[in-house]
């Protein structure tokens, strides 16, 4: 692999690890205490110093450390390595995806920048949901909103370029119709859900996740992100229930697992479905 590619991939965890937990700590004080002042202790507001800042490493130390915090030795929770730990993935599947996105368009360098920025925009806002799920269980409908607004800005921008320039003309309107019917048909779906199963499990914010999924990716999009959802969700839900030795009463945040898996989606759609496909006939 090519070195300059792998770097690209650290870096992006380092910087989804870092926006993570900053996202966290974003949730847990507010904007404005989140930016003004140093990071301090949750317990006894202690200042933290560098080394208790780095990403990752810092947060599992603390938190495996049977004698809690170095300043009151309070126990650190686990919640802050796994925020980092999914922030550390989100941002190396990221890169791939970036990589990818830019490498495939041939569009006017004026219209790669905007994509470039919306995209960006895009990933931090569905981070920031997916770490707010994590922390609050719940999460603000006005993020999933924002992220439908920008992925119809992305496929405007795309079409317009891809049309020669013409803001309506030559524009594939099936396409656009299909992405659009595919976001209701995922929407519908899990509102389905949500009232057979009483809600439980899930919530109104993934009506809108799922709305987002099938109108960025359309219905095939739709069916792999469903799939890796429900295969990743179950899979961190098994070893949780080992880990904790019981399952019944314990909430696991949905979201974070449909951004992740909407990301995959994205940046990997040919080759999972080619690996289905073998599998299927094999």
């Amino acid at each position: 692999m090519d070195p300059t590619y792998v770097l690209l991939i650290a870096l992006g965890c380092l910087l989804g690890a870092t926006f993570a937990s900053y996202f966290g700590v974003l949730i847990q004080r507010g904007f404005k205490a989140s930016i003004l002042g140093r990071s301090k202790c949750d317990y006894c507001g202690r200042k933290l110093g560098i080394l208790e800042l780095i990403p990752l490493f810092s947060s599992l130390y603390w938190a495996v450390n049977p004698s809690g915090s170095r300043c009151c030795h309070k126990k650190i929770p686990l919640t802050y390595f796994w925020t980092e730990f999914y922030g550390a993935i989100f941002g190396g599947v990221a890169a791939i995806a970036l990589v990818r996105l830019l490498s495939a368009l041939q569009i006017a360098p004026t219209a790669v920048i905007l994509v470039l920025v919306a995209m960006i925009i895009l990933l931090l806002i569905l981070l920031f949901s997916a770490v707010e799920d994590i922390w609050l269980l719940s999460i603000d409908i006005r993020v999933p909103i924002a992220a439908i607004a920008i992925t119809s800005l992305l496929t405007f921008v795309l079409s317009r370029q891809l049309a020669g320039g013409n803001a309506f003309g030559n524009l594939d309107e099936t396409m656009l119709l299909s992405q659009l019917a595919s976001g209701w048909i995922g929407a519908i779906a899990v509102a389905a859900l949500i009232v057979f199963s009483r809600g439980k499990g899930l919530g109104s914010g993934d009506i809108y996740w799922f709305f987002f999924v099938g109108s960025s990716l359309g219905l095939i999009g739709l069916a792999t992100t469903a799939l890796l959802t429900i295969f990743t969700a179950a899979g961190v839900g098994i070893v949780f229930a080992i880990y904790k030795r019981r399952m019944k009463g314990e909430i696991i945040p949905l979201v974070p697992f449909i951004i992740l898996s909407w990301l995959i989606a994205f940046t990997f759609q040919a080759e999972l479905l080619a690996t289905w496909q073998n599998l299927l006939y094999v």
